[in-house]
């Protein structure tokens, strides 16, 4: 796991599996989240649940 700082503009061939991107305002989505998020836009597709 490489630890490197958030960084605008890369490419998805910059990214590798397992590296890690910190973020100062990050924060974890919740169950809460997504369901808030679901009723705001109505979208139930189970693909976003399970």
């Amino acid at each position: 796991m490489t630890l490197h700082p958030a960084v605008m503009g890369r490419f998805y061939e910059d990214f590798v599996v397992g590296d890690v991107f910190q973020h100062p305002l990050g924060r974890t989505v919740l169950e809460t989240d997504n369901a808030w998020f679901t009723m705001l836009t109505l979208n139930t597709n189970q693909n976003h649940f399970n």
